[in-house]
């Protein structure tokens, strides 16, 4: 759909990603599949973290796969800057947030001093009509 659209072009226009490996780190609802759609559709392949796992494993799946891009929703803000916090630098750990704006990784001490707008993926979509199936 038109959000993993905007969310590939957004990857693009902020980093070449084709052929590397981008982390994703949102909840298990409509953020998913937008977030991995559009990942897929700039060329790149998918991370998931699980937000539940230790910060050390998390850093070390980071490390491995050599991402340096990382997307996340609101609900994972904060987890996802103590990841790039946590990093050597470099690396530097681009932030690509869902809802449109991105924190990237330049010394800020905190996501807050490091923000800056792009174009915002839209609302949360409506939910999905109750369509009753019958076998």
């Amino acid at each position: 759909g038109s959000r993993a659209d905007d969310l590939a072009a957004r990857l693009v226009a902020r980093s070449p990603v084709r052929d590397e490996i981008v982390a994703v780190l949102v909840g298990r609802d409509w953020h998913l599949p937008a977030a991995v759609l559009g990942v897929l559709r700039a060329g790149a392949a998918v991370a998931l973290l699980e937000p539940a796992h230790p910060l050390d494993r998390l850093l070390f799946v980071l490390r491995d796969a050599r991402c340096r891009v990382l997307v996340h929703d609101d609900d994972h803000l904060r987890l996802a800057a103590s990841l790039r916090d946590s990093l050597p630098v470099p690396p530097q750990l681009l932030l690509l947030a869902l809802d449109g704006s991105d924190r990237r990784a330049s010394g800020a001490s905190g996501p807050s001093e490091a923000a800056s707008s792009v174009s915002n993926l839209g609302q949360r979509p409506p939910p999905a009509p109750n369509a009753s199936t019958t076998n």
